[in-house]
């Protein structure tokens, strides 16, 4: 069976982000650790949006809930 693509589940919009050569560079290596501990794929999106909603979530409430 074919993966499921992530705008077929949830309602979403494609944006361009510019940042700096170093953090991404930085998100690369994130994402290989990661690869490597979980065993499993992981990608520059996946990772973005995860940080984002980590992020926003605590601005609006103080805290961030640990994980879903």
């Amino acid at each position: 069976m074919g993966a499921i693509s992530y705008q077929k589940i949830f309602a979403s919009a494609l944006i361009n982000l510019r940042i700096p050569l170093d953090l991404l560079a930085q998100l690369d290596r994130y994402i290989d650790r990661l690869e490597v501990q979980t065993g499993l794929k992981a990608n520059r999106g996946m990772i973005a949006r995860r940080a984002l909603e980590l992020f926003l979530e605590t601005r609006a409430t103080g805290t961030s809930k640990r994980s879903r």
